[in-house]
């Protein structure tokens, strides 16, 4: 889902109404495009002004030189990699954290708080649900792996949110430390008996 209020609102959003429904909690799964959208909004705006129009020069200049652009001198820019890896879910946990510590560093400064300012709203996969895809990410190695099984003991955040927000202040951490009793959730929507329960609705 996109995050719109419309979606994602804590009582009348439609995530709430259909939990509310099959009177069940479920899992909710952030469209990272979105996610990533919204951030490169925050900064176009910072730079070039906020626009809502297709009809910007910018954007004019850049459609009529399109075709003329060589992919073979086109070097796409290591941040790119999280635009790229944005349909891979059981990326996003590490993408998101990596994200946080590549802004943290960023040299623009206004540039990077602008960045992190619109991704720490949005870090729906570091959520004790999400963060269980981390077992996924062949990225991660066996001891972070290990913690994550570990960490299945520790019990729920009294304050369970569907999505993490991150200060400026906050250390980064490695996947681990976001684990919980309640990450163990996740397995059973993936379930066969998880898949049953959905085709119900």
């Amino acid at each position: 889902f996109d995050t719109t209020a419309s979606n994602t609102g804590l009582h009348r959003g439609a995530c709430v109404r259909i939990e509310d429904e099959l009177e069940q909690e479920l899992v909710w799964i952030a469209c990272r495009h979105h996610v990533l959208e919204i951030v490169l909004s925050d900064v176009f705006s910072l730079i070039c002004g906020s626009t809502g129009s297709p009809e910007t020069i910018l954007f004019k200049r850049f459609k009529k030189q399109w075709r003329s652009i060589s992919l073979n001198d086109f070097i796409p820019a290591p941040e790119s990699i999280f635009w790229h890896e944005a349909p891979m879910a059981v990326r996003a946990p590490f993408n998101d954290l990596q994200l946080m510590k590549v802004l943290k560093e960023y040299p623009h400064e206004k540039v990077a708080h602008a960045a992190q300012a619109a991704i720490s709203r949005h870090l729906w996969y570091l959520s004790e649900h999400l963060i269980g895809l981390s077992l996924f990410d062949d990225r991660i190695d066996t001891e972070t792996k290990k913690n994550m099984v570990q960490n299945f003991q520790c019990p729920k955040k009294q304050d369970f949110s569907r999505r993490i927000v991150l200060s400026d202040e906050t250390p980064i951490s490695n996947v681990a430390s976001f684990v919980t009793e309640r990450t163990l959730d996740i397995f059973d929507v993936l379930t066969l008996d998880g898949k049953e329960r959905a085709q119900l609705f």
